[in-house]
């Protein structure tokens, strides 16, 4: 699959509610939200989570200003808030 045909399979996969759900698993199984130290098997899923979001066209370097700024963008929580996932 070439790199933009991959980039638009993957969002169009992805980009819908669903898609959004899916991959929030996919990532919380790889590791990419985890505040753990990671082994090094949990760093490999973790390079797996990075390369899904690369074939989406947003783990960029031209986007990491981008994603700080959306980052903090999102509430602090507060008690149980905190503990959902």
């Amino acid at each position: 699959m070439a790199e933009l045909d991959s980039r638009e399979v993957y969002r169009s996969v992805f980009g819908t509610e669903q898609g959004h759900e899916v991959l929030t698993d996919i990532l919380n199984d790889c590791g990419f939200f985890s505040q753990e130290d990671l082994t090094e098997v949990e760093i490999a899923k973790l390079n797996v989570a990075k390369k899904i979001l690369e074939k989406l066209g947003i783990w960029e370097p031209g986007h990491l200003r981008n994603i700080v700024d959306k980052l903090f963008e999102l509430p602090i929580l507060k008690g149980k808030e905190h503990e959902k996932t």
